[in-house]
């Protein structure tokens, strides 16, 4: 757009809404008084504000041991994630020998390998179902 507008100060009473639209898409909005220019309609367009390095310096405070996570913490994580991963990977059942779904002579489920999720937790028992090379 960027046009140049130019009111007096009775119609732009009148339209003032019609005014800011317009100069917030660009145009130049000049409001007149006594057929000479009084104001500039102009859009606000936010400033950032100058960084001041160490500002805040001495209010904020932080303890020498803020990257040391305790105990507890750890210990409840731990029984949180072991039990999310007993319910996302439920040991599969046991088949005994001779059922009719293991051949005679197969071992059971839980003789396998153990399988690590990479996360330091074990779980055994899949290799019959993933097969002997780990697919």
């Amino acid at each position: 757009m960027n046009e140049l507008v130019q009111v007096n100060m009775h119609e732009a009473k009148s339209k003032l809404s019609q005014l800011a639209e317009r100069a917030w898409h660009g145009d130049k909005v000049v409001i007149t008084k006594a057929g000479k220019p009084y104001l500039d309609l102009l859009p606000n367009v936010d400033t950032p504000r100058a960084r001041k390095p160490r500002r805040l310096k001495g209010k904020i405070r932080m303890s020498a041991d803020f990257d040391k996570t305790p105990g507890d913490l750890v210990d409840g994580l731990r029984a949180v994630y072991e039990a999310l991963a007993v319910l996302m990977f439920p040991k599969p059942p046991q088949i005994p020998c001779g059922s009719g779904l293991a051949r005679d002579g197969d071992p059971p489920f839980n003789n396998g390998p153990a399988i690590s999720n990479g996360a330091g937790l074990a779980i055994s028992g899949y290799s019959r179902l993933v097969g002997s090379r780990g697919e």
